[in-house]
């Protein structure tokens, strides 16, 4: 609705056309920038991956120790 406005006024001798350019690009902008933001800030928690966590428990018994090889 916005564009058809702008366009109206463009073509009644208005505003110029920087200025449609400069309004065309604020309302493109309006809506990319809020978009931006909320993807970088309000992603919903369940589309992450679950990363788990270490164990606490002590060592795995059949844990190979740092310079060992396995089975010897």
């Amino acid at each position: 609705m916005t564009e058809v406005w702008l366009r109206a006024s463009l073509t009644h001798d208005i505003i110029d056309q920087a200025q449609y350019s400069y309004l065309i690009a604020a309302v493109i902008g309006s809506a990319v920038v809020p978009t931006l933001v909320a993807n970088a800030f309000f992603v919903p928690r369940y589309l992450l991956p679950t990363v788990e966590t270490p164990s606490t428990a002590g060592p795995v018994p059949d844990a190979v120790r740092l310079g060992e090889r396995e089975g010897s």
